[in-house]
């Protein structure tokens, strides 16, 4: 088998470069396996084809936005890293851009400073191992103010901040072996979907309360300057729900 086997034409007019909105509207291919046959429709149109008992398989995993853009101290020449992989800790194994001039030893800055970091290692392969050190609780709180979403090639639309949809809120607690571990905030809770006469779907729901902040989050709001009316809704404990 080869790659070359897998090639096929995609023109890029017709790549997506930013995601359907609102998001059920972004297309659905339905593969018949019964007759081999193909459908393009849209995605609010899934529930048409679940029969009982079917299962549904849904995939959760989160992207992080580990493409770090900064400084090498002292001289401010631009850099890039993005994160592959937890080695230990603080330290990740990251590709590196401009590679052969970030040598172990080499000083990074990202955004206003207060994230750092230092080349300890230049891999067989090329890869580096870069510690990081910063003001924050975890690294994550930093990737998310400063970090950049790792596109394919093929993308060349970086979104905007904040244009994602929110459906849950977490707060990231530590890394674990490459893995945030969090616990989530509020999450939304789709309640109905509204058909308009223009045929298309509303999601209709509410963020649900699902768990409390944690002191360390609690100190730092406060250190922020948010109000104690304004915490004490953060610290109200989550409803019961019948």
């Amino acid at each position: 088998m080869l790659k070359k086997d897998f090639w096929y034409d995609l023109p890029k007019e017709l790549i997506a470069q930013e995601p359907a909105d609102p998001r059920d509207r972004a297309r659905l291919m339905v593969l018949n396996r019964a007759d081999d046959s193909i459908k393009h429709e849209i995605f609010h149109d899934l529930p048409a084809h679940l029969n009982a008992g079917d299962v549904l398989v849904i995939n959760n995993s989160k992207v992080l936005p580990a493409r770090l853009i900064g400084d090498k101290v002292p001289t401010g020449a631009v850099c890039e890293v993005l994160l592959l992989r937890q080695a230990k800790g603080d330290t990740w194994e990251c590709l590196a851009r401009p590679g052969r001039r970030m040598q172990a030893g080499t000083k990074l800055k990202f955004g206003d400073g207060s994230l750092t970091a230092v080349v300890d290692e230049t891999l067989p392969d090329g890869n580096k191992l870069v510690t990081f050190t910063y003001d924050t609780q975890t690294l994550y709180e930093k990737l998310d103010e400063f970090g950049k979403m790792p596109l394919p090639p093929y993308i060349t639309k970086q979104l905007e901040d904040r244009s994602r949809k929110i459906m849950e809120i977490l707060e990231g607690e530590d890394f674990r072996d490459g893995q945030l571990i969090s616990h989530t905030l509020y999450k939304f809770e789709v309640e109905d979907n509204v058909t308009d006469q223009n045929g298309e779907v509303h999601v209709v729901g509410h963020h649900r309360k699902m768990g409390l902040i944690s002191d360390a989050l609690k100190k730092r709001l406060l250190d922020n300057g948010i109000s104690n009316k304004e915490l004490q809704e953060f610290m109200q404990p989550p409803k019961e729900v019948d």
